[in-house]
């Protein structure tokens, strides 16, 4: 005769002793994901505190925003000679490329000017 629960018969999981608890290894998943959630927690706060610290903000006093612009139009007309010294008549891939490295610098030194002549300035205090 076949032992009970053995090939004969299906086994009953209702009958097992542990049927209807949690498994232990579900109790170790369950913390691992709070501390995570609490790591989350910690990480949000400080990044939360270093941007209330961070949107420091004042404006840049006159008199710097027009030393400001002075300087990047003495280095716009700076740029420009080297430019019009440089690629007059430009016929060499280097040159070509020297050129448009020029272009570009004074693009940004006009974005720049235009930015700053726009009026009252504000940075951001970083320390």
């Amino acid at each position: 005769a076949p032992s009970p629960g053995g090939w004969g018969e299906p086994q009953r999981y209702v009958n097992k002793k542990d049927y209807g608890k949690r498994p232990k290894y579900l109790d170790r998943v369950r913390d691992q994901i709070e501390m995570e959630k609490e790591l989350l927690r910690e990480y949000f706060d400080e990044a939360a505190m270093a941007r209330s610290g961070a949107d420091a903000v004042e404006s840049l006093p006159e008199a710097d925003r027009e030393a400001l612009i002075k300087s990047l139009k003495r280095k716009w007309d700076q740029v420009n000679k080297a430019y019009q010294r440089t690629c007059a008549g430009a016929a060499s891939s280097s040159k070509i490329q020297l050129k448009e490295k020029f272009e570009r610098e004074l693009k940004q030194i006009e974005n720049d000017i235009k930015l700053l002549s726009r009026g009252p300035v504000k940075v951001l205090d970083d320390y």
